[in-house]
C-alpha cells in the first residue's frame, strides 16, 4: 500500500483475497461497483453450473466487509484500476507481469510503428503497454497531420455558402436577421477517426493507473484535436480508409483503450470508476498465437464451437482453446491458472470431454508454472491421452525462452504425426 497527495493506493493480485483498509465512503463505493459489474456467465463447458462456476463466472469483484473495519476485495481475472473517492485499487496478473505483457502483446499484435524493446517495459502493468502503444501510434499520425473530411453542415451565415434555404432564409430576413441560412461541407478533422483517438487520449489523462509521464504525453497530443468533437457511439465502427490507411495501429489501439473504459457511476458526489481487462481470453488468444507461430505452416486454429443435444433437448457445448492440424483435429485447451502439485479433475474432466467431442485421440491442457509446481505430465483416460504442459513463469524465467520451450513441448506432444514444421531458425 501507498499513499499519494490525495488517495491512498492499494496494489493487489487478481483472483486472491485481499484485507484493505478503506473508508466507509469507499467501501460502500466498491460494493457498488460489484453490482454494477455482475453480467451473465459465458461459458465455454455449458451444462450445469456449480457453485465455483457461478461465482468467477457472474462476478468481477468481490467484497466482504469484516467486524474489524476491513474490507475484503477479490476481483476475479481481471487486471487494471479501481478508482474510487478515497483510494486507488491496482490489480496485478497472477503471473509475473513481463510474462503477461509478453502474451497479451502477442494477443494483440504489437503495433508496426513501436520500436522500443519490449523487454524494457516488461516492469509496467498492461494498461500502460496498451496506452503507451496507443500514444505512440498517435504521435506518429500527428507528425503528418490529422486527416481531413468533408462533412455536412447547416448554420447561419452573412455570406452565401453552400444551398440556401430559401424560405427560412425569408422568415429571418422578415424578423430582422439577416443571417442566410445555408447548408454546406466543410472540410474538416472533426471525423469518426479522429474522435475515436481523442476520446482515448482522454482516457488515458483521468486513468489513475496510468504513469504521469504517459498522461503528459496524452495532454499534448490531446492539445492538437481541439478542432475534433465529442465520441458517438456509431464512431466505435469507423475503419480507416484509402486517405487513412496509416490510422490502422492508432485505431486499434486506441479502440483496445475505449473498449476497456469500464464502468463509472456517481457515489454521492464522488466518482468511483473501474478500468478492468478480463485476462482469461487475452492469454488464451496470446497462447494461441505464438503456438501458431511456432508449428507453421501446420495449421493451427480455434476450433468452431460444438452443440450436443441430450435425449431430452438441452443442449451441452464443446469449445476447446486450440485445434490442431485437421485429420484428425487435436485439441487442447489453456488454463490461467498456476499449476499446483495435483490435477485439477475440473479441468481433466473438460479435457476428456473436447477430446471425445471431437474425436481427438489426444488433449491438451496448457497452464502455468512457477518455482513451487510439479509437472503432472501425462495421463491415459481410457482411448485418451491427456497431457499437461506448463509456461514457465518462474520470475527467473525469460518470457522469449519460456515461449520456445512450450511450443518444444508441443512438438513432442504431437509425437509422430505426420506434420512438417519450420526450423526453429527459419522462424525466428
Amino acid at each position: 500500500m501507498t499513499s499519494g497527495r490525495s488517495k491512498t493506493e492499494f496494489l493487489i493480485t487478481e483472483s486472491k483475497w485481499h484485507d484493505l483498509n478503506l473508508s466507509d465512503e469507499d467501501s460502500n463505493a466498491l460494493k457498488t461497483l460489484k453490482d454494477k459489474w455482475r453480467t451473465a456467465k459465458v461459458s465455454r463447458y455449458s451444462g450445469a453450473q456449480t457453485e465455483a462456476d457461478e461465482d468467477i463466472g457472474s462476478a468481477v469483484i468481490d467484497v466482504r466487509s469484516l467486524r474489524n473495519g476491513v474490507t475484503q476485495v477479490k476481483v476475479f481475472d481481471a487486471i487494471g484500476a479501481i478508482d474510487l473517492p478515497g483510494a486507488v485499487i491496482i490489480v496485478h496478473p497472477k503471473i509475473p507481469i513481463a510474462h503477461f505483457n509478453y502474451i497479451a502483446a502477442k494477443a494483440l499484435s504489437l503495433p508496426r510503428v513501436y520500436k522500443g524493446d519490449f523487454g524494457l517495459q516488461q516492469g509496467s502493468n498492461f494498461l500502460e503497454l496498451v496506452c503507451a502503444w496507443a500514444i505512440d501510434s498517435v504521435e506518429t499520425i500527428l507528425r503528418d497531420g490529422l486527416v481531413r473530411d468533408y462533412k455536412e453542415l447547416r448554420a447561419p451565415l452573412q455570406t452565401v455558402r453552400g444551398r440556401v434555404h430559401v424560405t427560412n432564409t425569408f422568415v429571418n430576413i422578415s424578423r430582422g436577421n439577416l443571417a442566410l441560412d445555408c447548408s454546406f461541407e466543410d472540410y474538416s478533422v472533426d471525423t469518426p477517426l479522429n474522435r475515436v483517438l481523442k476520446h482515448s487520449l482522454e482516457f488515458i489523462v483521468t486513468n489513475p493507473a496510468v504513469s504521469a509521464l504517459l498522461k503528459k504525453r496524452a495532454k499534448r497530443c490531446a492539445k492538437q484535436f481541439s478542432a475534433v468533437g465529442t465520441l458517438r457511439p456509431q464512431d466505435l465502427r469507423a475503419v480507416p480508409q484509402r486517405n487513412s490507411k496509416h490510422y490502422a495501429d492508432a485505431i486499434h489501439f486506441a479502440n483496445q483503450v475505449v473498449m476497456k473504459r469500464g464502468i463509472e457511476l456517481g457515489v454521492g458526489s464522488a466518482k468511483a470508476r473501474s478500468f478492468l481487462y478480463k485476462t482469461p481470453l487475452l492469454i488464451e488468444e496470446g497462447i494461441r498465437r505464438i503456438i501458431e507461430s511456432g508449428l507453421a505452416p501446420v495449421n493451427v486454429v480455434k476450433p468452431k464451437r460444438m452443440n450436443l443435444l441430450s435425449s431430452t433437448g438441452k443442449s451441452v457445448s464443446a469449445n476447446p482453446d486450440i485445434g490442431i492440424s485437421k485429420n484428425p483435429l487435436l485439441v487442447g485447451d489453456v488454463k490461467y491458472k498456476v499449476q499446483t502439485k495435483d490435477w485439477r479433475r475440473s479441468d481433466l474432466a473438460q479435457s476428456v470431454f473436447f477430446a471425445v467431442a471431437y474425436e481427438s485421440p489426444k488433449s491438451l491442457i496448457i497452464d502455468f508454472e512457477n518455482e513451487e509446481s510439479k509437472p503432472n505430465g501425462d495421463l491415459q483416460v481410457s482411448q485418451i491421452l491427456v497431457s499437461a504442459l506448463g509456461w514457465d513463469a518462474s520470475k527467473s524465467a525469460n518470457p522469449e525462452d519460456s515461449a520456445k520451450k512450450l511450443v518444444r513441448g508441443v512438438k513432442a506432444w504431437l509425437g509422430n504425426a505426420s506434420l512438417k514444421f519450420v526450423p526453429e531458425s527459419a522462424s525466428s
